[in-house]
């Protein structure tokens, strides 16, 4: 008896996708992984840091969820952590995340989130990028001059169906 072809592809890509991915959380800092043992529930599979050089942000791309697409070779929903001192939480944006813990955005964030912060995403990750500008353009303390600074460099920023708090 024959197999058809899509069918041994398709099940070969369930069989893939049942394990998670390789790289891990064990060598994020110890309120991250806190952080996220909060969500267990997400079904959270990695994090790959994004990295920042000269600036206190810290920044994660989160795979979580159920395997998508295995046939095609299996991916994940994808979300965004951010971390300023103390202060940690998702980053707001189209991908369903627990938002009730989001990143807590302070007035004082604008000499955190600088021009240099948002050209290295720019170059690294556009999608860390706009989730990052959203909160800071959604969050009531960030100050005009800056809100506007934001919207006018960050394409599709100011849309307001993403300022849901």
């Amino acid at each position: 008896m024959r197999i058809p072809l899509a069918l041994v592809v398709m099940l070969f890509g369930v069989i893939a996708c049942s394990s998670s991915p390789t790289d891990s959380l064990s060598n994020a800092p110890a309120d991250i992984q806190a952080f996220l043992a909060g969500d267990s529930a997400v079904g959270i599979r990695a994090g790959t840091p994004i990295v920042l050089s000269g600036t206190d942000v810290l920044m994660y791309r989160i795979s979580y969820g159920p395997p998508l697409d295995c046939p095609s070779g299996c991916f994940y929903a994808q979300a965004y952590l951010a971390k300023v001192g103390s202060r940690v939480g998702w980053l707001p944006g189209a991908s369903p995340v627990p938002m009730r813990r989001r990143f807590p955005v302070r007035a004082q964030d604008s000499t955190v989130f600088t021009a240099t912060v948002f050209s290295q995403l720019k170059d690294r990750d556009a999608n860390a990028r706009f989730a990052l500008a959203l909160a800071i353009v959604c969050a009531a303390e960030t100050p005009e001059s800056f809100r506007r600074r934001l919207v006018s460099d960050v394409p599709n920023v100011s849309n307001p169906q993403f300022c849901t708090h």
